[in-house]
């Protein structure tokens, strides 16, 4: 998917431009289920486009044997559409004992559509471990259509709204999606992310730094530092992982690996402190 230049070659595409890429370029010819927030005559609402797998869901404090009723507000852009919602228990990625159901919109027009839900086993307790959390989510998975959704409630027996920012005002915050593939979103190969975000020259210069690291780590291990060997343990997961994932795609993760690093070889070349009491005689 990379453009076929010498620029692309020695530099790359960019960090962050991978999902655009696919996007565009991707061999498979596929296109990933897209999504925004926007805001029209006083509304917020989120917007989801059709396409391969992608849920945008909340964790809710749902309690096992309990009924609820979900209210959402839906329209379609460009015809009768549906989109899916799905509660969930939620594990990392996986989901179980969902109860999924479909949301009909109408072209154009806001309706508000009404869900009595029975939680079951949702929320329940497995022996001495805590429950599994559970996610209310949507999909769009119906081709060509997309589809308008605000004012997302979840009230229990109480008439207590479980939903935190159903409104979409303050945009994602509370909110967040998950996907079945992930190869629109990463090259799920550390190396391989890094050739296309920032080319050879990023290659090269990501294993000089690596190779620097384990030679200063290693000649501290060899003086009988244990922190040290904790350290390129850690970096040795970190490349492990990095042969089936792109864990430096993340922002956050990737401030926490360089600052890790940069505190690793600072450890390496500041002086040993002597134990309390020492004194030179």
């Amino acid at each position: 998917m990379m453009d076929d230049s010498w620029l692309a070659s020695t530099l790359g595409m960019g960090v962050g431009r991978y999902p655009e890429t696919y996007l565009l370029k991707n061999a498979h010819g596929l296109m990933p289920e897209n999504y925004r927030y926007e805001s029209m005559a006083g509304r917020t609402f989120l917007r989801l486009g059709a396409g391969d797998s992608l849920y945008i869901g909340q964790l809710i404090p749902v309690s096992p044997g309990q009924h609820y009723v979900l209210s959402v507000e839906v329209r379609s852009l460009h015809g009768p559409a549906t989109i899916q919602a799905n509660l969930c228990e939620k594990h990392i990625l996986n989901s179980r004992d969902c109860r999924t159901f479909t949301v009909t919109a109408e072209a154009n027009k806001w309706i508000r559509r009404l869900y009595l839900l029975d939680s079951g086993v949702l929320g329940s307790r497995v022996e001495l471990f805590p429950p599994l959390p559970v996610e209310l989510s949507f999909s769009n998975a119906m081709p060509h259509s997309i589809v308008d959704l605000t004012r997302v409630r979840m009230l229990d027996t109480r008439g207590r709204n479980l939903v935190a920012n159903g409104s979409f005002a303050s945009g994602a915050n509370r909110w967040f999606f998950t996907t079945d593939d992930h190869l629109p979103f990463q090259a799920k190969n550390l190396w391989v992310q890094l050739l296309f975000d920032e080319g050879w020259v990023g290659v090269l210069a990501f294993t000089v730094l690596i190779a620097y690291l384990c030679v200063v780590l290693f000649r501290r291990l060899l003086r009988g530092d244990l922190i040290a060997s904790g350290l390129l343990a850690a970096f040795a997961g970190i490349l492990a992982v990095g042969l089936f994932g792109s864990i430096l795609d993340a922002p956050r993760i990737g401030l926490l690996f360089y600052f890790t690093l940069l505190m690793a070889l600072w450890h390496g070349r500041a002086p040993a402190i002597e134990p309390w009491g020492a004194a030179d005689v």
